[in-house]
């Protein structure tokens, strides 16, 4: 069993004090991992890409792309292991309209190369497995958006160099009323703080 020392002022004890010290020194020097990739967007008026807390303690920061009537979570992920493949986490926030989603109609470019369709799984429920995910048959159909839907773009093709450019194409893919929602282009590029 611990002695603690009180201080004479106070009368607390002195374990206490160093335990908050060693909490709050410890988690602040505590290196911020950063993903991969970030998401970026040009200038449109009425969106925004913005970075902010995704995780406890703020690490990795997250992308979240925002405009008036929703906020989608954007979140690049490698496969460490074999790089052979990537995924594009997809998460609506808020959701202010009568969205649909359409997963067949999304699009992803990676430089020059040809357009690639991804396969789209819910995030619940599927297994990072680059076998499991190429058996496994993609969601098809047009499906309502809620809040805190949230949807696994799997994209069969070895991991993106530093240099090359990705672009996400929402804007086939998400309508209200029967219209596509102009949703500006999502570009991911090497994150300059990530190792």
């Amino acid at each position: 069993m611990f002695r603690t020392m009180k201080f004479k002022k106070c009368g607390l004890p002195l374990l206490f004090y160093s335990s908050i010290m060693f909490i709050t020194f410890g988690c602040a020097s505590a290196p911020m991992s950063q993903k991969e990739m970030r998401a970026y967007i040009d200038r449109v008026p009425g969106w925004a890409m913005v970075e902010k807390c995704g995780y406890e303690n703020c690490a990795p920061m997250v992308d979240f792309l925002t405009s008036n009537n929703m906020t989608v979570r954007i979140e690049f992920d490698n496969d460490q292991q074999t790089r052979q493949f990537f995924m594009i986490k997809t998460e609506f926030i808020t959701v202010k309209r009568a969205y649909q989603f359409n997963p067949s109609n999304l699009s992803i470019q990676i430089s020059t190369e040809p357009v690639i369709k991804p396969k789209v799984f819910t995030c619940y429920y599927t297994i990072w497995d680059i076998q499991y995910l190429r058996d496994r048959p993609s969601l098809e159909g047009v499906l309502p958006i809620q809040a805190q839907d949230c949807y696994l773009l799997f994209i069969d093709h070895a991991a993106p160099s530093a240099n090359d450019n990705l672009i996400l194409n929402l804007t086939d893919a998400i309508t209200v009323n029967g219209l596509h929602v102009d949703i500006p282009l999502i570009h991911f590029r090497k994150n300059a703080a990530s190792p």
